[in-house]
């Protein structure tokens, strides 16, 4: 059975961040998603991709699905490196995607109400009007990509 893909876009304040890292930390929490869908074995899987304004005028992407879920003693191992649940899995990808999401002044957090009951990723990074934490603000992320409710400019 296919994975039904839900999409919310709200107006969002412009933000630059560098491509490669944005797309690095998306396929990876994309990807999990999908992964734990299909490990779920459930036939109403849902993925949602929603984008919108987030804490302090910060944009807020999230990756949210309703697969396997993950154990509470689990949460607070998620991004450590090594850490993983698949069974083939080598724990890089969730803590490379969390050194991207620092790298770009920006925070990636993941919630689950715990086994079966999904997961919700949630990226949060700075908006272009946003000064950086400890900079004068002339030091943003050089050319990259111009996110504006969830398109690409």
């Amino acid at each position: 059975m296919g994975i039904q893909v839900l999409r919310e876009y709200a107006p969002v304040s412009p933000v630059w961040a560098d491509r490669h890292k944005l797309l690095q930390i998306l396929f990876n929490l994309v990807s999990n998603a999908r992964h734990a869908l299909l490990e779920s074995g459930r036939p109403d899987k849902q993925l949602s991709l929603r984008v919108g304004p987030g804490t302090a005028g910060r944009l807020r992407i999230e990756v949210a699905d309703n697969g396997v879920g993950i154990a509470p003693e689990h949460l607070i191992r998620l991004f450590a490196q090594g850490f993983t649940t698949k069974k083939d899995g080598h724990g890089f990808g969730l803590h490379l995607s969390a050194l991207a999401a620092e790298e770009l002044h920006g925070s990636l957090s993941c919630t689950s109400e715990g086994p079966g009951e999904g997961a919700t990723f949630i990226l949060e990074l700075p908006t272009r009007g946003e000064p950086l934490a400890g900079t004068s603000g002339d030091d943003r992320p050089g050319p990259g990509v111009h996110v504006t409710a969830g398109r690409r400019a």
